[in-house]
């Protein structure tokens, strides 16, 4: 479910500015079998904090929606109503490793 606290997929990155990045992400439920179904699937602005978090997530990472909107609006002059799914915090699912340091205690720089 696209809501706060769920977890999601990233499939698509589209960086369009340095204030926000559109990004093609799914979400999914447990079904009583143990599999799963996909329960929203489409592209997501990030904004603020969640577009800052777009330094630490990549195309098939998972993170976690902490604070999400949606809103519409129509174009009369189209008559086409659109839907705008917005993130404004995000998360990493996992927090990633670091780098291995080289060298050993003796030797650092090696």
């Amino acid at each position: 479910m696209f809501a706060n606290g769920s977890y999601a997929k990233v499939w698509e990155i589209k960086r369009i500015e340095e204030k926000y990045s559109d990004i093609r992400i799914s979400t999914s439920k447990k079904k009583d079998d143990g599999s799963y179904e996909e329960d929203f699937g489409g592209f997501v602005r990030m904004v603020g904090k969640a577009h800052k978090a777009m330094d630490f997530i990549n195309e098939k990472d998972k993170f976690k929606i902490v604070s999400c909107g949606v809103e519409s609006h129509y174009d009369k002059e189209k008559k086409v109503k659109y839907t705008n799914f917005i993130i404004f915090d995000a998360e990493p699912a996992e927090p990633k490793e670091e780098e291995p340091i080289q060298g050993s205690d003796e030797n650092p720089f090696i």
